[in-house]
């Protein structure tokens, strides 16, 4: 076993992180952990695998119905072949940002919480089979920031700021946030409209999903 060729303070480490793992991933921990001590240049996943002698590195199929939860989504960030979807599994994660005396600012992954489309859900729970229900990126993304807010308040007793791409910046997400008292950072959507800030008694017709709209202001900009 890997745990045979590990330092012996390493091994002890490993057997107490792996014992909250699940037995079916337990086994795997002690290559991951050699591979990463191994690993040269680059160090990514692959490059760990490969030091550690993995041959493959997908304990299941990579494509096809039978790959568990996995599907086809909307890819947010096209590659030079500009493909406008991708199959596979979606993760929504929170991660959290430290700085390297080396390698300055960088996310360590805190917890990440599988999204599976609405659709899929359906075709297993007609067999009978869905694992959990259907919840979209935002409600899993509050739901992973209240977790982090009520570890971090036990920690620190600080407050949490999240930073947040531009797709969160949606009232399902930012009105749980604000319920914890976490500080929101993030862009405006592409379709917001914000000028000023909001009034204390918003009158009909100027709130939008993305922001505070002041007509006045329209006219303000275009004399």
């Amino acid at each position: 076993m890997a745990a045979c060729t590990l330092p012996a303070m390493t091994a002890e480490w490993c057997e107490i992180l792996t014992s909250v793992l699940d037995r079916r991933s337990r086994k795997y921990f002690f290559t991951i952990i050699l591979g990463m001590l191994l690993g040269c240049g680059r160090r990514t996943v692959s490059c760990w695998l490969r030091a550690a002698g993995v041959s493959d590195d997908s304990p299941t199929k990579r494509y096809g119905p039978k790959v568990q939860l996995a599907g086809t989504h909307h890819n947010p960030t096209p590659g030079p072949s500009g493909s406008e979807f991708l199959y596979g599994h979606v993760w929504v994660t929170i991660s959290w940002l430290v700085k390297h005396p080396q390698w300055g600012c960088i996310g360590m992954p805190l917890l990440a919480l599988m999204y599976v489309r609405q659709k899929d859900l359906q075709i297993l729970e007609g067999i009978g089979k869905a694992p959990w229900k259907f919840r979209t990126k935002l409600e899993l993304a509050a739901e992973l920031v209240e977790w982090c807010v009520t570890l971090f308040k036990s920690w620190f007793r600080k407050r949490v700021m999240v930073v947040a791409d531009g797709a969160y910046a949606k009232r399902p997400f930012l009105k749980r946030l604000k319920a914890t008292g976490a500080v929101v950072v993030s862009r405006l959507r592409k379709d917001a409209a914000l000028f000023d800030v909001p009034e204390a008694a918003k009158r009909p017709g100027n709130v939008r999903s993305g922001g505070w709209r002041d007509p006045s202001c329209d006219r303000e900009a275009i004399g």
